[in-house]
């Protein structure tokens, strides 16, 4: 991923990234803070651009086929996530993005 700021967070956030099939059950996920926890979004700096690798391990049960990759950021105090804002077609609901289609094969 890669993030761009407009202003500091100013707080720490948990970035989401999961995969789903149609039906929204999800069979591989990560959660994590940014840059694999080192380098926390409170300490982000106006006008910055980080780049964030999230490696996803799918379930071994996981069915081949097509699947969905979303990503979101949420308080992990509070567990709610940062609304999502656009008029793009990657908006989902549960303030989430869509960023693409996966294949998963056996």
């Amino acid at each position: 991923l890669y993030w761009k700021t407009l202003l500091p967070p100013g707080r720490d956030y948990t970035v989401f990234a999961h995969l789903y099939d149609g039906s929204d059950v999800i069979w591989g996920q990560k959660d994590s803070p940014p840059v694999n926890g080192t380098y926390p979004t409170s300490q982000w700096r106006a006008r910055e651009s980080i780049v964030d690798r999230y490696d996803i391990v799918v379930k071994s049960e996981t069915a081949t086929g097509n699947y969905y990759l979303v990503i979101g950021v949420y308080d992990p105090v509070t567990m709610l996530r940062l609304p999502t804002t656009g008029e793009s077609e990657r908006l989902l609901s549960e303030n989430r993005i869509f960023l693409t289609t996966v294949r998963v094969g056996k």
